[in-house]
Parts: C-alpha cells; structure tokens; sequence
C-alpha cells in the first residue's frame, strides 16, 4: 500500500473507534486532522456513518459535512451533501423496519 491509503486506512480505523465509544468529540479531531478526498470517500464506501455503532448520527454527519465542504468542490460538496442528507432518513427507516420485525 502506499503511504495515502495506509493513513487513510489509519484514520478510518481511529474514527470507527470514536463512533463505537460515542465520543463525537474525538471523531472530530481526528477528521480534522488529515481530511482528504480519499479519506471522506472511505468514510462513504466503508459505511462508516449508518453502521449500528453510529447512534448519534446527526451531529457526526454535521461535523462531516462541516470537513467535506474544506475539502470538496461546490458540485463535489453537492454530491456528498446529498449522501450526508440520506443518513438520517435512512436510520429512521430501519430502526422502524426492525421495530416491526421484532413485533411481528
């Protein structure tokens, strides 16, 4: 691996860490430290942000989008705005989903 996707893969393992403490706090400093374009591609292809560690969604996803709009283009920023935006509505849809499972 070369010297990029070995701290890209770093990094990604420090945030998971933070998610599955819930230490929103860390999570910050330690995106803010490197951010990079792979770096929030990771974060997006790795699912960091909808895995079932990641209770407190929405004040991570701010500080995500906080970091991408220092990083990313305006149309680049859109797209992954997009994908940010999808987070919640997604989470809602399935603690629903298995609400109903477990009813059933």
């Amino acid at each position: 691996m070369d010297a990029e996707r070995k701290q890209t893969y770093k990094t990604v393992k420090q945030l998971r860490s933070a998610l599955a403490e819930g230490d929103s706090q860390r999570f910050q400093r330690t995106l803010a430290t490197q951010p990079t374009l792979s770096l929030l591609k990771a974060i997006r292809e790795q699912k960091l942000l909808v895995k079932n560690y990641a209770a407190e969604h929405e004040p991570v996803v701010e500080i995500v989008r906080t970091v991408a709009s220092t990083v990313l283009s305006p149309e680049e920023l859109a797209e992954y705005s997009n994908y940010l935006s999808f987070i919640g509505p997604w989470q809602k849809s399935k603690e629903h989903s298995e609400a109903r499972l477990k009813s059933c």
